[in-house]
């Protein structure tokens, strides 16, 4: 499985993803830099020296899996209403994102063993598509 770290490969990857690099000259100095979808946004990755993190909840990884990298799309992605159907204070973090998307994967499947159609299946299916959509390449 492949894994990504706090360097140019991942740099170039959050580039095409639509990110703009916003890391202020003191910390280019220190070797640090900063990643956002809009300069003015409050969600932002971090490459701390070796450290990739996610702000502004500060959970961080050394490297991530492909896995990972997805949550980390996903949360920049959502809205937050429905990242909060993943973690429910909508703060990131690596173990509530996956356990979050394991159970709306089983509450898709609960929902998919009952006749008719509910509400509340149609958020579940868009956070899921929107998961499943994310490319990494």
């Amino acid at each position: 499985m492949k894994e990504f770290k706090a360097d140019a490969e991942l740099e170039n990857i959050l580039i095409n993803k639509g990110f703009i690099e916003t890391t202020s000259k003191r910390n280019k100095i220190k070797g640090k830099k900063s990643f956002k979808q809009s300069k003015n946004a409050k969600k932002e990755i971090y490459f701390d020296y070796i450290n990739v993190k996610v702000l502004p909840s500060g959970d961080s990884r050394i490297s991530l899996t492909e896995k990972e990298l997805k949550y980390i799309f996903l949360y920049f992605d959502l809205k937050p209403a429905d990242f909060k159907e993943l973690v429910y204070d909508g703060n990131f973090n690596f173990e509530k994102v996956h356990k979050g998307i394991n159970s709306l994967k089983k509450e898709l499947d609960l929902h998919k063993d009952l006749d008719g159609r509910f509400r509340r299946q149609n958020k579940v299916e868009r956070i899921l598509k929107a998961y499943n959509e994310i490319n990494i390449n």
